[in-house]
């Protein structure tokens, strides 16, 4: 399985527009669960991820991955 997850870095850079997306979308603590519940849902045997923050990383990810 592979994701861009879209770090809060990147979307938060003045010269990005998301203005497509919802607010609730763009909401890292939002979509962050969604991310995590798909990836459990569908069970792979790898995983990839690109654009990872380390805040999001450290605090949700690694729980979540080793469970």
């Amino acid at each position: 399985m592979s994701y861009n997850i879209l770090a809060e870095c990147h979307r938060l850079k003045q010269d990005t527009n998301y203005s497509y997306a919802d607010e609730i979308h763009k909401n890292m603590n939002y979509r962050g669960a969604r991310i995590i519940e798909e990836i459990a849902h569908f069970d792979p045997d790898i995983v990839c991820l690109q654009e990872v923050d380390v805040e999001f990383y450290d605090g949700r990810l690694t729980t979540s991955m080793k469970e």
